[in-house]
């Protein structure tokens, strides 16, 4: 369901709700240059979560990804904790936060902020205008995060040559929004 549009330029405030079951459930902009190959960026946006993730599942939120580039966001499998992934030219670094602070049937405001010249350092994470606390996860990062050219940005579903929507969100976004630098604290505030 979206109750606004995507228009030339970038992404404006859009409501979508995911059912988290079709094949084809998500939004696909294909390759946004202005939101490829930033080295400083903040993804914002509201979720409300309709039900926990299937055990076996992970869903996507949103971000820029093929199948061996990109910066996203996506849910655990079976939780409710958020990832932040970035692919790089070693093994790829991700993040997740630790409190499950995601809870079914509310609505969530939630900032991302990570600086791939630094993929060394934790990003700063915000739910409703708090910091959240994440920690390192995966088999750990190295090297330098890959080049996004090419790339397509996806919302509430991952839609790579080899997966073709594949992780699908059960959950409702609203105002998506990715900025080409790290926001500041107030700032985040600001937006809840």
């Amino acid at each position: 369901k979206q109750n606004d549009s995507y228009l030339s330029g970038g992404l404006n405030p859009v409501t979508v709700e995911f059912a988290g079951n079709g094949t084809t459930d998500g939004l696909f902009f294909g390759y946004l240059p202005h939101v490829a190959n930033l080295t400083q960026r903040s993804f914002s946006f509201w979720i409300y979560r309709a039900a926990d993730q299937a055990p076996n599942n992970a869903a996507f939120i949103m971000g820029n990804s093929d199948d061996s580039a990109g910066v996203i966001i996506y849910t655990a499998t079976g939780s409710r904790n958020y990832i932040v992934l970035v692919k790089s030219t070693g093994n790829q670094y991700q993040w997740t936060t630790t409190t499950n602070p995601l809870t079914v049937g509310g609505w969530h405001h939630v900032v991302m902020t990570i600086d791939t010249s630094t993929l060394g350092t934790t990003p700063l994470s915000y739910v409703d205008g708090a910091a959240v606390v994440l920690s390192v996860t995966g088999p750990g990062g190295t090297g330098t995060a890959k080049d996004e050219t090419g790339t397509s940005f996806s919302i509430g579903n991952w839609k790579t040559p080899t997966y073709n929507y594949s992780w699908p969100l059960n959950s409702k976004l609203f105002d998506p929004r990715v900025y080409n630098r790290i926001l500041t604290a107030a700032e985040v505030t600001t937006l809840y």
